[in-house]
């Protein structure tokens, strides 16, 4: 079995969305003066690779701890898509792919490049209002992209993230898919288990 990470590593050089707050360490404890090693850790919950619950965008939505595990473990298929220069993947972008009821789909929309620099990159490919509609419609568990959020930035009222989170349906941003092919693999994408909150980093990888 081949273990392909698809989480970007937590740095301070990290992207972040503007305006959020990234990794920051403190060494509490230090070897040389303590004999043992303690760091705090702060960070956003939306930092690197992360998951959204719906309480991140709906007013009743739930936490973290509310989004079933099966979601984030099990089969998915890697889409790339060319969106030819454009911002937003369309219907006519997804119907070749066949998309079926309840799977885990994970979109590489050619921001790998960007991703991994530390300059915001306004311009980053993210999925259609009438993608997410269909996405919602069909159940579908997960939705995963390679930047740091599945809607374009400024899109009024949200409806991407608001179609896919009333319809429960995970979503995974920040996912790596530089040189990941596309295909079928069995995807296990884990938040950390903080109670209450609207998103929180993963680990997410891909076997095949």
């Amino acid at each position: 079995m081949k273990i392909i990470d698809i989480t970007l590593s937590l740095t301070s050089s990290l992207v972040v969305w503007p305006g959020e707050q990234g990794l920051r360490t403190k060494a509490l404890r230090t070897y040389a003066r303590d004999g043992v090693r303690v760091t705090n850790l702060s960070l956003g919950a939306h930092t690197g690779t992360h998951l959204d619950a719906p309480k991140h965008f709906l007013g009743k939505g739930t936490s973290l701890e509310s989004v079933p595990l099966d979601y984030l473990i099990g089969p998915c298929r890697v889409l790339k898509v060319d969106l030819k220069g454009r911002k937003e993947v369309s219907m006519n972008d997804v119907k070749p792919f066949h998309i079926t009821r309840g799977e885990r789909l994970l979109f590489n929309l050619g921001n790998g490049k960007h991703l991994l620099t530390k300059k915001f990159y306004q311009k980053y490919g993210a999925i259609g209002n009438e993608v997410a509609a269909f996405l919602a419609a069909k159940k579908t568990k997960l939705v995963g992209v390679d930047y740091l959020s599945v809607e374009r930035r400024g899109n009024p009222g949200h409806p991407v993230h608001k179609s896919l989170l009333r319809a429960g349906v995970a979503i995974a941003e920040g996912v790596n898919l530089t040189g990941v092919k596309p295909g079928k693999y069995t995807l296990v994408c884990l938040p950390l288990r903080i109670i209450g909150i609207e998103a929180s980093p993963v680990r997410a990888v891909l076997l095949k």
